[in-house]
Formats: C-alpha cells, sequence, structure tokens
C-alpha cells in the first residue's frame, strides 16, 4: 500500500466517523430541544392563571427628542422579560453615542412568547435624539428554546414571579395603610 493510499484510508475512515458522530449529536440535540420545549410549555400553562397579576410594562418603543425639557415618547406591551439581550453598544472610543440591539423573549399577559428585536440609536449628546424600535415576533416554545438557553428561560420565569411577588406584597401593604386609615375616616362618619 502506497503513502497516498494509506493516508486515503484513514481520510475515509475519519470522514465516516466525523458523519456518524454528527447524525448522533444531531438526533440527540434534536431530542433534547424537543423536551425541553414540552417543559417550556407546561411551565408557560402553569403561569397562565398568574400572568394577569405579575405582567408588567415591556418597552418596545422609545423616541426622545433631545431637547433638555423634553419628553420620552414610549410604547409598551404587557407581559414578563424572560431574557434580557438588550445591549447598547458605543460608537468608537466616545461613550456619548451608539446603537441600541438584541433581542429578548417575553412572555405577554396572554401567555403567548414574543421574541423583541431592538434596533436603533443612542445619544447622550446634547440635544441629540434617541430613538429604538422592537419588532415582536411570536414564537413556539421549541423555537424559544433553539434561540435562546433553556436554563435562562427558567431562571427569568423564576425571577419574574419572584419580582412580581415583591411588587403584590408591596400593593398589599399599601391596601393595608389604605384600609386601615379608611377604618378611621369610617368611625368619623358613623359617630
Amino acid at each position: 500500500m502506497t503513502v497516498g493510499e494509506v493516508v486515503w484510508k484513514e481520510f475515509t475512515a475519519a470522514l465516516q466517523e466525523a458523519a456518524t458522530l454528527g447524525e448522533q449529536i444531531s438526533r440527540q440535540q434534536e431530542a433534547v430541544e424537543e423536551e425541553e420545549a414540552r417543559i417550556l410549555a407546561a411551565l408557560v400553562e402553569k403561569t397562565r392563571p398568574v400572568l394577569p397579576y405579575i405582567s408588567g410594562k415591556v418597552l418596545v418603543r422609545y423616541y426622545h427628542p433631545g431637547g433638555q425639557f423634553a419628553e420620552a415618547e414610549k410604547d409598551y406591551i404587557e407581559g414578563i422579560v424572560v431574557v434580557d439581550e438588550f445591549r447598547r453598544k458605543c460608537e468608537g472610543s466616545d461613550d456619548t453615542r451608539g446603537t441600541c440591539t438584541g433581542q429578548q423573549l417575553v412572555l405577554t399577559r396572554k401567555g403567548v412568547l414574543l421574541v423583541l428585536t431592538r434596533e436603533g440609536h443612542w445619544s447622550n449628546w446634547q440635544n441629540e435624539p434617541s430613538s429604538w424600535q422592537a419588532e415582536a415576533k411570536e414564537v413556539t416554545p421549541l423555537e424559544a428554546v433553539q434561540r435562546f438557553d433553556f436554563a435562562d428561560i427558567v431562571q427569568g420565569l423564576v425571577d419574574g414571579l419572584r419580582e412580581a411577588i415583591n411588587e403584590t406584597e408591596k400593593k398589599r401593604k399599601q391596601l393595608e395603610k389604605r384600609a386601615s386609615r379608611l377604618a378611621g375616616s369610617k368611625k368619623l362618619v358613623e359617630d
């Protein structure tokens, strides 16, 4: 056998091994993603009844005309940010201007998974406008786990629930204070 034949034989064997391994990994990845998607769908369903209580404002559009006393225009949807990959990048070495990019995975108040893709620019330069807008695309649980890390998604759901619990606790305490004041006012009216 010549050196060329030996190299060809080794190459062919390595190529076959790589193809077999690639197919195995592809099937395994598909199975793992399908299981993650099934679990995510179940988590969304378990979360659905509390979504009206835990949903907050999720910013989807921002515009500031740049004037010192100008007010920003903002648009929102209701939901919780599950994964936040929004970024602000500086232009060059200047930290006064840059771009707004990135994606967020949002679970809406109605239990729909959305990917928000943000594009725009920001400026801290006097009288210079800043604006960005996020395009929303509904995704399936499978598309969500293919795009974002499953552990980050689950942690985001837990964090969203914890934040909502804290906010709800604050509201409960405020209502208790109001009820207490109301009881005092009620005595004045009844006497």
